[in-house]
């Protein structure tokens, strides 16, 4: 600006990318007075009462161009303060999965809620089966419940249930994900750019695998990730991309979508910076290409990708054995399965039934979590009046049956002997 009259509020792009600086400028702006609110709030209440202080800040990434409910600022501000970060649509795994990976990298405790009130029976189940895989701490109920279709014994035992697992943390493969704020805010209405992309997410569940998101908005700290998968990132501030490039020649593994680091949020030109950063040989390539930059390698999906078709699911399968992703647990495809670790060594595997029909599956737990040769009780922290069985880890590692009926959602607690 070299004038007053030249700052004015920026009219949005509807359905198109803007990635003009004065926007960005603009929601930076907005980014920074939500910042101010909540410290004149806290110096306000301290004025006259030095109680703890706990804030909440909810949101969903579907609202992060027009609300800004970017987590990233909400977390900074809770490290200040204190409090919980609220992820709401728990039950739909893009904010759950996402939400919960950059919230876990604050260190804030994470609540969930959902957006349907009350969630049908399947929906609500899968909304708890992602807060125990997830590592929730707290569950927020909202609206109107007279009518829920959960029945009243089922919640009370889910209540119980998630108070346990509440004390449990996720056990997690060690790689991670990169979501674009700053190109969610370039697109109105921004889910335009989540769905297409993040479709990726459920179909990583449905086999059970399961990523560390993290934004481009927050500190991108990838130490203890050897391998990074980057959804269309399109717009990237130019320190993102020298920051993904040093991560590279250092010898991490990184897969890009074919519209990742498309522009640098500086000039703002469609001339993929990233690419040139990654000195990719064959950047108007449409096929699957890898290539090695320093002691690190890259992998880049040439073409857009329907995640639902069998080719999609294939080339999402390809990028997952490229960043060498070690599941915790393994289960048939189509069951979701994660692992927790509780105290005294105790693993809780919880699983669930996506699907109106009833499954055979097994379960097999990766080697090196259990010691080998350990007995173990074995038993369903939703019918706990069902005795528990016991087996020997190898069991649990080569593999173990068990029946789900339509929906179902269960927690097998083990316990070493």
């Amino acid at each position: 600006y070299h004038h007053w009259r030249d700052v004015r509020q920026p009219m949005p792009a509807f359905d198109t990318l803007n990635v003009t600086l004065a926007w960005h400028d603009f929601q930076d702006y907005r980014l920074w007075t939500i910042a101010q609110m909540f410290g004149a709030m806290d110096k306000t209440v301290r004025r006259y009462d030095d109680r703890p202080l706990i804030m909440y800040y909810g949101g969903s990434l579907h609202h992060s161009a027009h609300q800004l409910s970017v987590y990233n600022v909400g977390l900074g501000l809770l490290k200040k303060y204190g409090g919980v970060l609220d992820v709401t649509c728990f039950e739909d795994p893009v904010p759950a999965e996402i939400g919960s990976g950059i919230v876990r990298s604050y260190g804030v405790p994470l609540m969930c809620e959902a957006w349907q009130i009350p969630p049908p029976l399947r929906d609500h189940r899968r909304l708890f089966f992602q807060a125990f895989a997830l590592g929730a701490k707290s569950y927020q109920l909202v609206g109107d419940w007279a009518n829920m279709e959960m029945p009243v014994a089922e919640f009370q035992r889910t209540a119980e249930v998630f108070k346990e697992m509440a004390a449990a943390e996720p056990l997690r493969a060690p790689v991670a994900g990169l979501i674009s704020y700053r190109t969610i805010m370039s697109f109105i209405p921004a889910r335009n750019y989540i769905n297409p992309t993040l479709a990726l997410v459920p179909k990583l569940q449905e086999h059970q695998y399961s990523l560390d998101w993290r934004s481009d908005m927050g500190p991108l700290n990838l130490e203890g990730y050897p391998a990074l998968l980057d959804a269309n990132s399109e717009v990237l501030a130019g320190e993102v991309i020298e920051q993904l490039g040093n991560y590279v020649e250092q010898g991490g593994r990184l897969a890009l979508l074919v519209r990742s680091g498309r522009y640098a949020l500086e000039d703002g030109r469609p001339e993929y910076p990233l690419l040139t950063r990654l000195q990719c040989p064959n950047p108007n390539s449409t096929e699957v290409e890898t290539w090695t930059l320093g002691q690190g390698q890259v992998l880049r999906v040439g073409q857009d990708q329907d995640w639902s078709t069998d080719a999609g699911l294939q080339t999402l399968l390809r990028l997952m054995d490229f960043l060498q992703v070690q599941r915790p647990i393994s289960a048939t495809p189509g069951v979701l399965a994660a692992l927790s670790r509780g105290a005294g060594d105790i693993l809780y595997a919880t699983v669930f039934n996506p699907v109106d029909v009833a499954q055979e599956t097994t379960l097999s737990i990766a080697s090196g979590i259990l010691p080998s040769g350990k007995e173990y009780h074995c038993s369903d922290l939703f019918t706990p009046e069902t005795a528990p069985t016991s087996t020997i880890s190898g069991s649990l590692e080569s593999g173990f049956p068990i029946s789900l009926s339509p929906y179902q959602l269960c927690v097998l607690k083990l316990t070493p002997k």
